[in-house]
Parts: C-alpha cells; sequence; structure tokens
C-alpha cells in the first residue's frame, strides 16, 4: 500500500533550524506531510499543515491557531489543490469553525473552465457564520455549472433555507426551475402566505426582522 504511513519524524528546536516541526512519509519514502510552525513563535501556537499526493504535488494546505483552523489576515484557512497544481477550493475559519466577516464567502469551490482566459473559475460560494449558512439579504450559496451558468442560489439563516417574501431555494435541474419557500427551514407555498389572516402575516414579518 503506497499510501500507508510508514515512518515519523518530530525535530526539536524547528523553527531555529529552518525544519518542519513534524514529518510524515509514504511507503515509498516519499513525503506525505509536513507540520510547519508559523512565525517562529516559542509556544508553537500557529503552525502550517502541508500535505501531499504520492506523486509529490501539495493537495491540502491548511493553517492552525491553538489547534483549531484559523485564517490569519482574511486569508483561506484551507486550500486544496488538484494534481496539476491548480486550486480546488478555499475555506476561511474562525476558531475552528467556518466563518468569514465582511460579507465574504467562507467556502469558494473552484472548476476549470475550458477557454475562459482562467485555469479556474468559481464554482461554489458559501457564506458561514460561526459554522453555519448564513447570510443577510443575498443568497448564502451559489452554484454554477462549468460554463458559468447559474445553476442554484439559496438564502440562509443560521443554517436553515429561509425567506419570507420570495423564494428561500431556485435551482435549476433538467432545464427546469424550481422555486422553493421556506421559512426557517418549514417549507410553504404562495397560497400558504396568501391565506393567512393579517395578524399571522405581521406574526411572522417580525420574527423574519427580529433574526436578520
Amino acid at each position: 500500500d503506497m499510501t500507508r504511513t510508514v515512518s515519523e519524524i518530530w525535530y526539536d528546536n524547528a523553527n531555529v533550524l529552518g525544519l518542519p516541526a513534524h514529518v510524515e512519509f509514504y511507503r515509498d519514502g516519499k513525503i506525505k506531510m509536513e507540520e510547519w510552525a508559523l512565525d517562529s513563535l516559542p509556544d508553537d501556537s500557529m503552525y502550517t499543515v502541508l500535505s501531499y499526493h504520492p506523486n509529490g504535488a501539495v493537495v491540502c494546505e491548511e493553517r492552525y491557531e491553538n489547534g483549531v483552523l484559523d485564517s490569519i489576515d482574511d486569508l483561506p484557512a484551507r486550500v486544496t489543490y488538484r494534481d496539476n497544481g491548480d486550486i480546488e477550493s478555499e475555506e476561511w475559519y474562525s476558531a475552528g469553525y467556518l466563518h468569514r466577516d465582511g460579507d465574504k464567502p467562507a467556502f469558494i469551490e473552484y472548476s476549470p473552465r475550458p477557454n475562459s482566459g482562467a485555469p479556474y473559475v468559481p464554482c461554489t460560494l458559501e457564506w458561514y457564520s460561526r459554522g453555519r449558512l448564513h447570510r443577510r439579504g443575498n443568497p448564502a450559496m451559489i452554484h454554477f455549472t462549468r460554463d458559468g451558468l447559474l445553476l442554484e442560489y439559496a438564502y440562509m439563516r443560521n443554517g436553515f433555507f429561509h425567506a419570507w417574501s420570495y423564494p428561500a431555494r431556485v435551482f435549476c435541474r433538467d432545464g427546469m426551475w424550481t422555486d422553493q419557500y421556506m421559512f426557517y427551514g418549514f417549507k410553504y407555498t404562495e397560497k400558504t402566505r396568501q391565506d393567512m389572516t393579517p395578524d399571522e402575516v405581521m406574526l411572522a414579518e417580525c420574527v423574519d426582522d427580529y433574526t436578520r
């Protein structure tokens, strides 16, 4: 089994020596993983982990602080790569949770697009707050095809499909577009909303405003 880890090395004073603090190897002796301390901190509280494909290409780069994934200066805490070196995805974390401030996506997945002038383009954008899909006023999840055509978008509130006066989820399957109305994950229809009493509408709108 070429992917089996057969040996590990831990270096003391790695920061001083300019060496990784921890190295794992594949069965054939090629490097599987390296752990590097950041900024020569004496307590090793911040470090980067590089994982390698058996062919030697980097497949994942992760940044940790105090043992959990954490972004620094709005840089992604985890980046995955394809075998050819193109970026496959980027993820932003805060204290171990998918999270990004400034109304920016915390998860971006890329897809090769032939003849686009760029090696890869976003195909998935997702906004997270403390590990839950969440965004105010705009879709928290957007999916595109490899050709850049819109495939799906959804409004999310604290991990639930949620919108009050418009569809919470809109997606295309086999060329047909579908709208789904949901209020904190519970499906409803336009008729359901039209049949509500004024008091029920007022209550639902108050809940929607309060949870924004």
